[in-house]
């Protein structure tokens, strides 16, 4: 059986501290739930405009939020670039279609 007792976060004195405690806590998932909470409750939000445009802000936020996570070191590289890659395919996607309008 595993002993799933943690030492009290007795030296923290900022932010970044708790988050690196709760980050080492939860086994390194607390920084990858983070922007991928961030990115589904946003998107939620949002609905009520286009989808298109719910995308592209909730991947903004996402992105920006996995790039401050990652400056902490609580995410690997491959999550603020993942959003990244989300966000710049739906401008893409989404300046294709306005292109094609203004042709029409």
């Amino acid at each position: 059986m595993t002993n799933l007792t943690y030492l009290y976060p007795t030296n923290i004195t900022n932010i970044t501290g708790f988050f690196t405690y709760v980050n080492s806590v939860s086994g390194g998932y607390f920084g990858t739930v983070i922007p991928f909470a961030l990115f589904i409750i946003t998107f939620i939000a949002l609905k009520q405009y286009e989808t298109q445009d719910a995308l592209v802000v909730s991947s903004f936020l996402a992105a920006l939020t996995s790039y401050l996570l990652l400056v902490l070191g609580l995410v690997n590289k491959s999550i603020p670039i993942m959003f990244t890659v989300i966000l710049a395919a739906v401008l893409f996607i989404g300046g294709a279609k306005i292109f094609r309008r203004g042709v029409d």
